[in-house]
């Protein structure tokens, strides 16, 4: 995998640097990258010096180790070095610099052409899906306009049906029987119709309620 091992620093202290690599995009985009997410607590970081190579994952790795001593304890994520003398980093990337620019950039170009096919290829499926769930809700919402037509019929063969049994529908006469009940309070005697379904009489005399349950309705 070629790429690039680049040396960054930020202008606001010159004293330290950052060692780091990158692969499939331009040291510029990593550049602005840092800057944006304000890495090591600046964010005017600037590539001074960068270099092509085939193995940028393994080399940022060794050039790590071998100046671990100047790394600054930020936390275990962050890369930063205070190293006085650059010109001796200068030198230890020259010994990785085996391609040329042109070789680099081909291989910038390849991998982006690669990124590309992928997200041509995603969102050819992704409209499939769209177009397929396009056509499960036209489906669903035909089913629908169905359904309601049918209910819609329902409620009108109901209304019809209530109409009817309403035009059908004759009142029977509630049925009556008269009665003569003796008040059990005062003894006067007194004729009463008593309707279906009542089980309390009052007497017009002293007017205290007598029971006339148990009426045998069926003759009536």
């Amino acid at each position: 995998m070629l790429g690039r091992i680049y040396i960054a620093r930020p202008r606001a202290n010159t004293r330290f640097c950052k060692i780091g690599m990158t692969s499939g995009r331009e040291v510029t985009d990593r550049m602005q990258e840092l800057n944006s997410t304000g890495y090591g607590g600046f964010c005017d970081w600037e590539a001074i010096k960068s270099v092509v190579v085939i193995n940028p994952l393994e080399i940022e790795k060794h050039l790590h180790t071998k100046y671990r001593e100047w790394k600054v304890p930020l936390n275990s994520e962050q890369e930063v070095f205070v190293i006085d003398d650059i010109e001796l980093l200068f030198e230890e990337l020259a010994k990785y610099n085996h391609l040329s620019v042109e070789e680099h950039q081909e291989e910038v170009l390849k991998i982006k052409a690669g990124m590309a096919a992928a997200h041509l290829a995603e969102v050819t499926r992704l409209r499939s899906e769209v177009s397929s769930l396009d056509t499960k809700l036209v489906r669903l919402s035909s089913a629908y306009t169905r359904s309601q037509d049918e209910l819609r019929a329902l409620q009108r063969k109901y209304e019809d049906l209530l109409e009817k049994s309403k035009n059908n529908y004759k009142k029977e006469p509630q049925p009556y029987k008269h009665l003569r009940v003796c008040c059990t309070s005062c003894a006067q005697r007194y004729d009463v119709f008593v309707a279906f379904g009542q089980s309390l009489t009052i007497c017009p005399n002293c007017k205290i309620k007598n029971s006339v349950k148990n009426i045998d309705w069926s003759n009536s």
